[in-house]
């Protein structure tokens, strides 16, 4: 991937099919022990065991729709940065790519576009992003729902806009 958020957004894309209602994004930059980890856990159906054995093979996939790339690119790139990565799963999944802070790797991207497509998607994303002792956190949920209620209220007006145009004329 060319940025650490694409491949964010596609494990979160994941836990949407996965039946989840939260996903929590994590970055931790730790300066003294020169790392960075990215975390994403959701509260989805989890792997069973079979799709746990196969979850790094790329082109592996359980959704009809999907191409199987997504945790085989996260996990290449992080190795590729000479990081590890750790999956878990059980009652939802929790994944973590742990690399070296002065490594070659991809930029993170545009984490706020990626949280804001998977809060569009119905998710509740809360995110959480530490350097040192400085932090930002934030929830998005229910993006869904003012996106709809823009929409509807767009359309009343454009209605309204094409009334008057009739009367005008």
């Amino acid at each position: 991937m060319c940025e650490l958020s694409l491949s964010l957004l596609d494990l979160g894309e994941n836990s949407f099919y996965a039946g989840a209602t939260t996903v929590r994004i994590s970055i931790w930059e730790d300066i003294h022990r020169r790392l960075v980890t990215l975390s994403l856990q959701d509260d989805g159906q989890g792997m069973p065991p079979d799709v746990l054995a196969n979850a790094f093979t790329p082109g592996f996939t359980t959704r009809g729709d999907g191409k199987g790339l997504g945790l085989s690119l996260f996990s290449k790139t992080v190795q590729k940065s000479g990081g590890q990565v750790i999956l878990l799963t059980g009652r939802g999944t929790f994944l973590q790519g742990i690399l070296p802070l002065d490594s070659p790797r991809p930029p993170l991207g545009n984490i706020g576009g990626t949280l804001a497509l998977l809060s569009e998607r119905g998710l509740t994303v809360c995110y959480r992003h530490v350097c040192q002792d400085k932090s930002i956190s934030l929830t998005l949920s229910g993006l869904r729902e003012n996106l709809v209620e823009a929409l509807r209220q767009t359309e009343c007006l454009a209605r309204k806009l094409a009334a008057l145009g009739s009367a005008l004329l």
